[in-house]
């Protein structure tokens, strides 16, 4: 697990570079231990819960349990691991009321393209048994007759997890929230996706501004961008989310390791009525300079997304 480590954190250290960030060094000390707690997941069946460390015993016997090795049991224990191995899910985004299939189908019906990005997605839903849409893998299996032309779906991670994928779905690896910019040169450009979604990964970033400010220049306008951050960090992660016209929509306290699960809007310049899809007066959000430079660039203005949501009751 070194080598596979330190070779990691050589290609995020490139990525940063291209990026021009400069991560420092207790960002490093997360960012490795992101890693290994990644490289782990990887060895463990989708979905499977890790004890503490604290509780050794119960540690060990599911570690053996899923690796079958007692010396892999015993190499993860000197390790950072994860509290669990990551299936890939859309739970999150339906715990705020939000339908992505839905909305991603209701996009194709009316002749539209969609594109997904999620931010750390681990096996996607691969590793699971086919089920429904409730993940990437579904979702590539529900829409297979337009994924890679009108449906494209994109996701993160820290390591490569995939040595195969769908036609349509693409696996961004060394990536973290902030050299997520770096996507735009494979293949997900500037203002193209309709949401951006994490579950858990957002919740480490190191970095949220860098994050928040990278997934609004790849948002359309109206875009969605759905995540999980500490409860703690609530305060100056939605001071930034404004500075940037992201606004927000929906909010839910879990606790716990998931804390706090919220969806912003990137908001329009120019509204086609007074409400905007979150029930707020559109007609009073200041024009940002920014948004005006990017939307005379923009080849093509998004309709807003208001298809496919159901609000939580």
């Amino acid at each position: 697990m070194f080598k596979k480590a330190s070779d990691a954190c050589d290609m995020l250290a490139r990525n940063f570079q291209l990026a021009g960030y400069e991560p420092g060094e207790s960002t490093w000390r997360d960012i490795r231990k992101g890693v290994k707690r990644d490289l782990q997941a990887r060895g463990l069946r989708p979905n499977v819960p890790v004890p503490s460390r604290r509780h050794i015993f119960a540690y060990f016997r599911t570690m053996w349990r899923e690796t079958g090795s007692v010396t892999q049991t015993v190499q993860s224990y000197l390790h950072d691991g994860s509290w669990t191995s990551s299936g890939g899910s859309f739970l999150l985004a339906e715990r705020l009321g939000y339908d992505l299939p839905a909305m991603i189908a209701e996009s194709l019906d009316r002749g539209e393209e969609f594109r997904l990005l999620e931010v750390g997605g681990g096996w996607a839903g691969f590793k699971n048994p086919p089920g429904d849409a409730r993940d990437i893998a579904g979702l590539s299996r529900r829409f297979s007759a337009d994924c890679g032309s009108r449906l494209h779906l994109h996701f993160t991670n820290l390591t490569p997890w995939h040595s195969e994928l769908p036609q349509g779905v693409t696996e961004h690896s060394y990536l973290t929230g902030a050299s997520l910019g770096n996507i735009q040169s494979q293949g997900c450009l500037p203002r193209t996706v309709d949401v951006i979604y994490s579950q858990a990964a957002v919740y480490f970033e190191t970095d949220i501004a860098a994050f928040l400010a990278n997934a609004w220049s790849l948002l359309k306008n109206d875009g969605l961008l759905i995540f999980n951050y500490p409860e703690a960090a609530a305060n100056s992660m939605r001071s930034e989310a404004a500075k940037l016209g992201l606004q927000l929509c929906d909010s839910l306290e879990l606790g716990g390791m998931n804390g706090s699960v919220t969806a912003f809007r990137k908001q329009r310049l120019q509204a086609v009525d007074s409400q905007d899809p979150c029930g707020h007066d559109r007609r009073r959000i200041p024009p940002n300079p920014q948004d005006v430079e990017a939307e005379s660039a923009a080849p093509h203005v998004a309709t807003p997304m208001t298809h496919g949501v159901r609000k939580a009751s």
